[in-house]
């Protein structure tokens, strides 16, 4: 390898130099001023870029990111610099190619110390000139700060001091620089152009492979058994049955595959299970209980509006009749349970359990000294290696290659052993092994493996030893996987991740680069993005899945705790994100890495660096700390709030104001779940210029301030579920992408200037009558998901002869009839879009002649996602679902069919993975035809009172995994139910599915 030896900032000496001249020369002059506005402006990025650019060569992903930015910056922020153009352009060219040298020093940094040293300075350096940039044009270039003095001070002066100021910023940057490349001359740290790193950028991103859902489970058995025998012993008292163990050891594996044994449903009356994690809510853990075990939606949206201690109450009344199994995973506290188990009846129905998972044996023997804890055992050799090659030979793969190749056998084995029967480190090695393709990839592995672990032989601590084994799979990443991966550190424990709001996070980041190659070739940034998530889930370092059966819930991703130890740790390392935890969190040291067992809490203790980019807020009372705050976090790019109680965050008129002054140069806003007193902060957010992620979801406002029209940055606006008055301002911000809105939203007439909102790809859930020119039509040209609330017959017809239908980029379409005498007309103009996956229609389908059904017949014809409410159908639309090809998931709700019969025809529904039928009230016969729907997963009935029988044809679908029962005729329940061991008469219809979850009224 060869050194490299090129200086580039010695070119930035340069330029800084001539604008030190240029300050202290003539500026009062015409011809001096316009080198001010133009030339000098310029040369002062370009000189920042050159010191950056030399930063980027031995940097990591952190400061390719940085540099991502930079070069979008300066495209999008100099195009009033006349004539440099070019010069522009062929900057941003360099910027790109010198990204090879970044990747190289990312793929070495974890077998030198020296060279992570090295890195870490380095990116300070990059953090620096960002700043510097940053600071440019929230001042000058974006004048964010100039009509306020324009009037007392010329503006040449005032560009001058902003200009003169950056030159000297530059100049210690510059000596930063040069003192850390004597160091790596003094050190004989060495890099070439080529190597690893290059090789990956060239590389494409791959097309998801099948990810299984299901837990792999390995030597659980004999636990599982264990686990059920204790649940079904018929104590007249309430019993808890612990789960006990180190983080990683399958703990929330074994309880689920429990909590979904058919036998087990059976057994109990009710069954609901919660998340607690150390970031403890005891009123969203009762909340989520009960919205789990019920079926009055009405009575929970009352619910929500009760204390804590109410909840408690209510909870209490309705389990007390029955014979409950409540499942609460990842308890860490004495004091949890304490608080928690006054909501559980200790002399209910004879044989209720409460089953907890927890790493603390202490909590177990404290909930239920008679009790014995069940401990998941580690896997022996075979069953690791086992396990190993299901997620390094996931099905595609090991069909292809017929298995584990021989070879592979003796690498593979040496690594297992490392592992030493911890299951969450084995399937991270397997999917960090999956993604390699040789066999000398995988000895390369197994070196890193050993280099890592070598200072932990003498030391017997196994979870330092797995905190080690895990590293391995972030180091693999590619660059630009991860400060991806790191984000999920700013998200609490067992956090549900909405997907689309994570995605969007990231890009307003600056974390996907729209540029990088992809399979198509034409995917968007939000495809790239997907793709990026993929390959993490593939990796097996983030799970994937939906809140509730069907879809019926949003979309979301999950972290295990010991992979979001290791994104706090290496976040906090390398200075991209701290947190401020909620009160009473234990916290633990971050000072060596070999403290982190990763079997304590997960929360660390506040680094000294004042250097973090991003925080996030776990606490609701956090704002009373802002001076702290910003001490601690002077250069703060992102700020995150998390709400985790009833109750909202309170922001203070002072404390709006304080944020607004101090945290200016922010691109990330999420202050969701807040109130403002006095609403001081929406007044004066149009300071904050670089914002590109601004939620203000759950919000109580008023009205939209003039001043947020000056996000010209703006890519996400989320105002769902806040009562707000909707300005024409929002047509100012030209670059906004995602605009959520929701039906608490109220606007004047027009109020969404088509015109103006050309980059929009989603606009839910708006009116039809706050767009401008809706009566004739929506054509916005970079539309691709679409909620519209209709209230006039006019703006439907209109809608159907959109435009935007006719270009073919929806890919969701939401929508929504509010008013009494309006319906849709016949579908056909939606059988074109050929790119629609998902499709909503809420409202009556108008009938055609006597085939009521022919508008069904119009589907776009990739559909996969269907829901169809108060559609008032009256001939059997299963028929004509039942031939689209491509649907998984179909939805009908209330009034969508209001015949009396309905058939699911042989051969129908080829795909389907979940079917929910829901408030059919006249429905009484449904018949299952053999050969149909036979990948089917889930099936959800509820509110069908007239329902006489379940389908026969439900036995021979073997796919079938889970089966949920709302609200139905006793009549009916009662032939499925067992009951004191006694089967129903058409048990033996569902007895094969492995999960019957009978719903209640509270």
């Amino acid at each position: 390898m060869k050194l490299t030896r090129t200086v580039p900032w010695l070119h930035a000496v340069l330029a800084a130099d001539q604008l030190c001249c240029l300050l202290r020369s003539k500026s009062r002059t015409r011809k001096v001023k316009i080198i001010n506005e133009r030339t000098l402006s310029f040369s002062l990025i370009k000189s920042l870029f050159i010191v950056l650019s030399s930063c980027s060569k031995m940097a990591e992903a952190v400061v390719t990111v940085a540099v991502d930015k930079m070069a979008n910056l300066l495209i999008n922020e100099t195009v009033f610099l006349l004539g440099v153009k070019g010069e522009v352009r062929r900057l941003q060219a360099e910027l790109k190619r010198m990204q090879c040298f970044l990747k190289d020093a990312d793929q070495r940094q974890d077998q030198d110390e020296r060279v992570r040293n090295w890195i870490a300075e380095i990116r300070d350096v990059a953090f620096d000139a960002e700043d510097v940039i940053d600071t440019f044009i929230l001042k000058v270039a974006g004048k964010g700060g100039h009509r306020r003095i324009s009037m007392v001070v010329p503006g040449f002066i005032y560009r001058g001091y902003h200009q003169r100021r950056i030159g000297v910023d530059i100049k210690a940057i510059r000596t930063k620089l040069g003192d850390i490349y004597q160091s790596m001359q003094a050190y004989d740290i060495k890099f070439s152009d080529g190597g690893e790193g290059t090789r990956e950028s060239k590389k494409m991103l791959r097309k998801s492979r099948p990810v299984v859902e299901e837990d792999d489970v390995f030597g659980l058995e004999g636990s599982i058994s264990e686990t059920i025998s204790q649940l079904k012993m018929e104590e007249k008292m309430l019993r808890v049955v612990s789960i006990v163990g180190m983080g990683g050891s399958g703990k929330t594996t074994l309880a689920k595959q429990v909590y979904n044994r058919a036998a087990v449903k059976r057994h109990f009356d009710c069954c609901a299970w919660a998340f607690v994690s150390q970031e403890i809510s005891t009123w969203d853990i009762l909340f989520g209980i009960l919205a789990k075990i019920t079926t009055e939606r009405d009575r929970l949206a009352e619910f929500e509006r009760k204390k804590e201690g109410d909840l408690v109450e209510i909870l209490y009344e309705f389990l007390k009749d029955k014979r409950y199994l409540v499942v609460l995973d990842d308890i860490w506290r004495v004091e949890d349970w304490d608080i928690l188990k006054d909501a559980f009846p200790k002399n209910g129905k004879a044989g209720s359990k409460v089953l907890f998972t927890t790493r603390n044996k202490v909590v177990a023997s404290h909930a239920d000294p008679w009790s014995i804890p069940i401990e998941p055992p580690m896997l022996d050799e075979g069953q690791s290696w086992e396990l190993l090659c299901t997620k390094a030979f996931p099905p595609n793969i090991a069909e292809s290659r017929g298995g584990c190749p021989p070879e592979y056998e003796k690498p593979g084995k040496a690594m297992v052993r490392k592992c030493q029967g911890l299951p969450l480190a084995l399937v991270v090695l397997g999917g960090l092994l999956a993604a390699k393709e040789s066999l000398s990839e995988w000895e390369e592995v197994e070196r890193k493996m050993n280099a890592n672990l070598i200072k932990f032989q003498q030391q017997t601590n196994q979870p330092g030893r797995v905190y080690r084994i895990l590293s391995l799979s972030y180091y693999d990443l590619p660059y630009y996987l991860k400060p991806c991966f790191l984000y999920f550190g700013h998200f609490p424990e067992d956090w549900e991740i909405p997907k689309k709001k994570l995605i969007r996070l990231w890009i307003a980041e600056g974390f996907v680069q729209p540029q990088f190659p992809t399979v198509s070739g034409e995917d968007t940034t939000e495809d790239v993005a997907e793709q990026y998530l993929a390959e993490l889930v593939n990796r097996c370092m983030v799970q994937v899945g939906t809140t509730s059966l069907g879809g019926r819930g949003r979309n979301f991703c999950r972290i295990h705790d010991l992979m979001r130890d290791l994104c706090v740790l290496h976040g906090r390392k390398e200075n991209f994100l701290d947190i401020v935890p909620s009160r009473g969190t234990t916290m633990k040291s971050t000072d060596d890495e070999e403290d982190h067992g990763l079997s304590s809490p997960t929360e660390f203790k506040h680094s000294k660096s004042t250097n973090f980019r991003r925080i996030a807020i776990h606490h609701v009372n956090v704002f009373q700390r802002c001076v702290s705050l910003v001490q601690s976090y002077p250069k703060i790019r992102s700020l995150l709030c998390f709400k985790f109680q009833q109750s909202p965050f309170l922001i203070k008129a002072d404390e709006q104001i304080f944020i607004w002054k101090n945290f200016n140069l922010l691109r990330v806003l999420d202050l969701e779940g807040s109130e403002f007193e006095n609403e001081v902060l929406l007044r004066e957010i149009g300071g904050l210029i670089l914002l590109r992620y601004l939620s203000l979801r759950f919000c109580a406002l008023r009205t939209l301030p003039e001043s947020i029209g000056n996000l010209q940055s703006l890519y996400t606006l989320d105002l769902r579920d806040t009562r707000v008055c909707l300005t024409n301002v929002i047509g100012k911000m030209k670059q906004l992408r995602h605009l959520l809105l929701g039906s608490m939203v109220e606007a004047d007439q027009d109020v969404l200037r088509q015109s103006t909102l050309t980059n929009l790809e989603t606009l839910k859930h708006i009116k039809s009558e706050h767009v401008a020119g809706a009566g004739k039509g929506i054509k916005l040209p970079n539309l691709r998901n679409l909620g519209l609330i209709f209230q006039r017959s006019e703006d439907v017809d209109a809608f159907f002869k959109s435009p935007v239908l006719k270009m073919n980029r929806l890919r969701s379409l939401k929508m929504n009839v509010q008013s009494a005498g309006v319906s849709y007309p016949i579908l056909e103009p939606l059988s074109p879009c050929d790119r629609l996956s998902n499709l909503r229609l809420q409202g009556p389908i108008a009938e055609v002649g006597k085939q009521i059904c022919q508008p069904l017949a119009f589907l776009p014809p990739n559909l996969c996602k269907l829901t169809l409410e108060s559609s008032r159908l009256k001939q059997d639309p299963m028929p004509t679902l039942g031939k689209l090809q491509n649907l998984k998931i179909l939805r009908l709700h209330g009034f969508s069919y209001i015949g009396r019969g309905m058939v699911c025809s042989a051969n129908g529904f080829p795909q389907l993975e979940f079917l929910e039928l829901c408030n059919l009230y006249q429905l009484e016969d449904w018949i299952v035809e053999g050969g149909t729907m036979h990948r089917l997963r889930g099936l959800y009935i509820s509110f069908c009172p007239e329902l006489k029988m379940i389908p026969e044809g439900l036995k021979s679908l073997t796919t079938l995994h889970e089966l949920t029962f709302g609200d139905l005729s006793k009549a009916l329940l009662s032939r499925v139910r067992m009951t004191q061991e006694k089967e129903g008469e058409d048990f033996y219809k569902v007895k094969h599915i492995p999960s019957i979850t009978f719903l209640h009224k509270v």
